[in-house]
């Protein structure tokens, strides 16, 4: 115990920022609190260390089956309103929505590729010849990715390529991304404002870069 009353050192981090600990209770028995400062200092060791982790917290708030599978039905709505005929707009696509972390571990809760207590965000791949498969199953949709037009005209999202001649056979019918994905990455995380008076708000969003 220091003088004067205070806590020990390496319980000022708890000052820093906020951590679900219950979330954290297998991840920090590999990490002592009092060897970091900061969190920049957490997130460098959580990322060299133990960048496979991958386990969402235990005590997120339940939603529903109904609830999961409409944030599903959102989710496939935004992906298609990408897919354009627009030459211009073809190529590398992001979008980015509210999403709870409830509803993207619903959605993705078991193809996590990475979880960070520290940051409070997860990624997850998506890539390889199964990619379009599996995505299929997560969304509860065979055609998320595709979007048909007049004249049997289709834009779709490419996240594998067996080879060239096939995608020129394609191509006469079909539109795709010039240049072409080899994966789909959804990422989660928190943003947070903080006004004049040190009011803060905060929402998370779900980002997907195809």
């Amino acid at each position: 115990m220091q003088r004067g009353g205070k806590s020990p050192k390496f319980r000022r981090i708890s000052t820093y920022f906020e951590i679900d600990h219950l979330s954290l209770r297998f991840f920090l028995n590999f990490i002592s609190l009092k060897r970091f400062a900061t969190i920049n200092g957490l997130y460098q060791h959580e990322t060299y260390k133990h960048k496979d982790y991958n386990l969402p917290p235990s005590n997120l708030p339940y939603l529903p089956p109904d609830a999961i599978q409409q944030f599903r039905e959102s989710l496939v709505f935004f992906i298609k309103k990408k897919l354009s005929l627009n030459f211009k707009k073809s190529g590398r696509q992001s979008i980015k929505i509210p999403c709870s972390e409830s509803q993207f571990v619903g959605v993705f809760g078991s193809w996590i590729h990475q979880y960070s207590p520290c940051k409070k965000k997860y990624i997850c791949i998506f890539k390889g010849q199964y990619a379009n498969i599996l995505l299929s199953k997560i969304l509860k949709n065979n055609e998320w990715g595709e979007r048909w037009y007049d004249l049997k005209q289709k834009a779709y999202v490419v996240l594998y390529n067996s080879s060239t001649q096939d995608t020129l056979k394609i191509r006469e019918n079909t539109y795709q991304n010039e240049q072409l994905s080899s994966e789909m990455i959804v990422e989660w995380h928190i943003e947070q404002i903080i006004d004049i008076h040190q009011q803060t708000s905060s929402a998370g969003f779900i980002i997907m870069k195809f």
